[in-house]
């Protein structure tokens, strides 16, 4: 999977996420089989631990009272999903060899600017 088909994957997380909690099983067996996608165009542990913790978070978030077991407000469970999600970004965009004279605008998605 090439980094363009990685981050648009990883947008879609991001629209899961910001969807109202309780959203059901068809979500919930997207986001793995996303997370299978990104896996395996990028097999490495760290990024697997990632992908592990946002599919707890998203279990927790697509019941329909997920987020009350959770323990927390929907809003610190958002906040988790969307901090998840970059760190997962950002661990794809650092696989990536970047052409001379570009770098990656940290904390924004592996977003690219000349220098």
């Amino acid at each position: 999977m090439d980094e363009t088909a990685a981050l648009a994957s990883c947008q879609e997380l991001n629209r899961f996420a910001k969807a109202d909690p309780g959203a059901g099983a068809p979500v919930l067996a997207r986001v793995i089989a996303i997370c299978q996608q990104l896996y395996d165009g990028e097999p490495d542990l760290h990024l697997l631990k990632r992908l592990r913790r946002l599919q707890d978070l998203m279990q927790d978030w697509t019941s329909q009272d997920g987020w009350r077991l959770y323990g927390q407000g929907p809003i610190v469970l958002r906040g988790e999903l969307v901090e998840t999600i970059a760190e997962i970004e950002d661990a794809i965009c650092a696989s990536v060899e970047l052409p001379l004279g570009l770098q990656r605008h940290p904390g924004r998605g592996g977003a690219y600017r000349a220098y």
